[in-house]
């Protein structure tokens, strides 16, 4: 894996995404590894006689921390909340670059130099996990990419860009993730629906896109 490898981690709400964004569905086609996550895409999909594995986005970010030594590479965020930072003295991650200013697509070339800089930093094999929210932490996991593809001082490093959303906050401490029930029982959004109403329009989303996975008729492929 050199040169900005792409991964994408495709819950329910990515479903609404896909079909109503066309830049985040370029995003998608030009990932090399896909995750699901979502307990309603992974139900809609049984309905539709597809079984999957679902790498739950706290969880997957969890495993990369745990095996980055074992596998010579460094974990490395960006963006996120301001806490994050403390992964790094607590060593579950080599470095955070927050992002503070990014909040469009313009925006990104005004860190261009800082986040190459950053990147090159750190030895081996970089996982980045990008937390910014969807569809922007793709977007913006696709102009890195070309970025990095584009710049002949990154010729010979490796890298693999993984969207996370808010998995990282939730490592960090700066978002409380629901209980090992809810996470069971694959409704961990809904405490977190009452704690944060602002989710209600994703989660609006993902229940339509869920719905559309089950009675659309066309044959779906992974």
């Amino acid at each position: 894996m050199k040169n900005g490898d792409l991964t994408v981690v495709f819950n329910t709400e990515s479903v609404w995404h896909f079909f109503n964004n066309k830049e985040y569905r370029d995003y998608v086609y030009a990932c090399k590894n896909v995750a699901i996550d979502g307990v309603g895409l992974k139900l809609a999909l049984r309905l539709r006689g597809l079984s999957v594995n679902r790498f739950h986005g706290p969880d997957l970010c969890q495993k990369l921390m745990t095996n980055k030594l074992s596998h010579e590479r460094s974990v490395l965020v960006v963006g996120g909340h301001s806490r994050n930072e403390e992964l790094v003295s607590r060593h579950k991650i080599e470095g955070h670059f927050p992002l503070p200013f990014v909040s469009k697509i313009s925006d990104f070339e005004t860190c261009l130099h800082d986040l190459l800089v950053f990147i090159k930093r750190y030895n081996g094999r970089k996982f980045i996990l990008v937390s910014l929210g969807l569809p922007k932490q793709e977007l913006f996991c696709q102009w890195l990419n070309k970025a990095i593809l584009a710049d002949a001082s990154m010729a010979h490093q490796e890298v693999v860009l993984i969207p996370v959303g808010a998995a990282v906050d939730f490592l960090s401490g700066h978002r409380i993730r629901s209980g090992r029930f809810w996470q069971k029982i694959g409704l961990e959004w809904l405490p977190r629906l009452f704690r944060e109403p602002r989710m209600l329009s994703r989660v609006l989303r993902s229940i339509a896109a869920m719905f559309w996975i089950i009675l659309d008729r066309r044959k779906v492929k992974l």
